[in-house]
């Protein structure tokens, strides 16, 4: 059996208590670190967050608008339905606007219809399928983008993706 007498004789901390106490104290201390720790690597990583925000600039997001295309399934009639958004650093927003909105639209629904119609219906199914497909259209827009002006476009976004 263990003794719960104090430790000096007087009313007081038994050892048993003495060590909780200890224990208490120590993990108190720890998680006191622990949140120091975690406070200052939140703030480093805000601040870096932040720099790289002001270094990256804010984004503009044009809408490109929908394309319906038959797939190349031979027999079948199967046809995607996509509708896009174009990611540009706001600098370039003005510009991309007049380029999309304008008659120069054309060429890039052009170039994103003669792309889609030669897909088959196992090239548009799934996520990897859609990732690589956003790949293509980018590399294709970006072509068209350096062969019109100087318009820097991050990503194409996908807002509606159908096959029926």
């Amino acid at each position: 059996m263990r003794s719960t007498a104090p430790l000096d004789g007087r009313s007081g901390l038994s050892a048993v208590g003495l060590i909780i106490v200890i224990v208490v104290v120590l993990a108190a201390m720890g998680t006191g670190l622990v949140v120091a720790i975690s406070a200052t690597k939140d703030a480093e990583s805000e601040e870096t967050a932040t720099t790289e925000t002001k270094a990256a600039g804010p984004y503009a997001y044009i809408p490109f608008g929908p394309a319906i295309v038959n797939l190349n399934e031979g027999k079948l009639t199967r046809y995607i339905r996509v509708t896009l958004s174009l990611k540009v650093p706001e600098e370039y927003r003005q510009e991309a606007l007049e380029t999309l909105t304008g008659d120069k639209k054309a060429l890039f629904m052009d170039w994103l219809i003669e792309y889609l119609c030669d897909l088959s219906l196992d090239d548009v199914k799934g996520a990897p399928a859609l990732r690589a497909l956003r790949r293509e259209i980018l590399v294709g827009f970006q072509s068209i983008f350096s062969e019109l002006g100087d318009v820097k476009l991050e990503a194409v976004l996908v807002e509606e993706f159908t096959v029926q």
